[in-house]
């Protein structure tokens, strides 16, 4: 696990929010297996499958914020999610996508403004055929038929949301399955809708033996930065560039070229000798200083070969 990332006592990380929790088999009702896996924050609902430095993003799973929920036209039900214990250094990127499953079904993404109130971000709504009985073929051949997806263009990663039943529709699909979830976009399709609907059809995607939940876990990307607040000290390594892209709000570190290594970390970018990778750094000169020096000494060699050569005919 690269730091500023870390689990164990809190010294293991830089601030609240890169605190990891390591669990020991499956104490989730959705996992992706039964071995010891990380989880972003305590809450243990992302879990963690590779952190990248360079690029600040973190790949992982997560289960559905909505399983086979139950609601009415009267009122609307909503749930709060996230990522991590501190929301702020942590955003979704515009590849990601909000989806619900279901009959006429409204999904919203919501988020708290500073007011204290409630923000509309982005939604959809799933519609069905008014008089007959949901098929496998309804939802492959129409598009968004007992499911819709919709992008999420925020760079918040708190969310509250909510679902509701559409009024004055026909009630004879109410008893499909309703999930919610954020995922990388491309995850979900009218296959997967099949599959989560129990319409008959076999699941696009393969149950792990150690969990028959799997299918219900979504990939996401997450982006990382750390909040300029200084609960995350920046790295004093003379090799190392921090800035703030966004607004101030956070920082963000890079290993100065020619170094590589942590920039998070005291000195964690090493000079590194771009010989060794000449392809990668351009890094030629020895090539080059050779030509030059070989040329010259080919030339000569040749113009003495031919002296001696026309020496030993004028001999004979």
């Amino acid at each position: 696990v690269p730091y500023p990332f870390g689990f164990g006592p809190d010294r293991c990380s830089a601030a609240p929010g890169f605190k990891l929790a390591c669990v020991h088999g499956n104490s989730t009702g959705t996992s992706s297996g039964a071995g010891t896996r990380l989880f972003l924050g305590k809450d243990e609902v992302f879990e963690v499958k590779e952190i990248s430095l360079e690029n600040r993003k973190i790949r992982g799973v997560m289960p559905p914020i909505f399983s086979k929920a139950a609601i009415n036209v009267s009122t609307a039900t909503q749930k709060d999610t996230g990522f991590g214990d501190n929301h702020r250094q942590y955003t979704t990127p515009i590849t990601t996508e909000l989806v619900v499953t279901g009959c006429n079904v409204q999904v919203t993404l919501l988020f708290t403004a500073s007011t204290g109130t409630y923000g509309y971000t982005t939604g959809c709504c799933s519609h069905c055929n008014r008089s007959g009985v949901l098929t496998a073929d309804d939802v492959r051949n129409n598009y968004m038929v007992g499911y819709c997806t919709t992008p999420v263009f925020s760079y918040l990663a708190s969310y509250t949301v909510q679902l509701k039943r559409l009024v004055g529709n026909s009630t004879i699909n109410d008893d499909l399955p309703v999930y919610a979830f954020i995922a990388e976009e491309s995850w979900f399709d009218s296959d997967r809708a099949v599959g989560l609907m129990n319409l008959g059809a076999k699941r696009s995607v393969s149950r792990s033996k150690a969990n028959k939940d799997d299918h219900l876990l979504a990939p996401l990307v997450l982006e990382w930065a750390c909040p300029n607040d200084g609960t995350c000290n920046a790295s004093v390594s003379a090799n190392t560039n921090c800035s703030t892209p966004f607004e101030g709000a956070q920082y963000v570190c890079h290993c100065n070229p020619g170094y590589k290594g942590n920039p998070y970390l005291t000195d964690g970018c090493q000079d590194i000798d771009e010989c060794e990778q000449p392809k990668d750094h351009g890094c030629f000169g020895l090539v080059i200083g050779l030509s030059i020096a070989i040329g010259p000494s080919l030339i000569l060699f040749f113009l003495g070969g031919l002296l001696i050569a026309r020496k030993l005919a004028s001999q004979g």
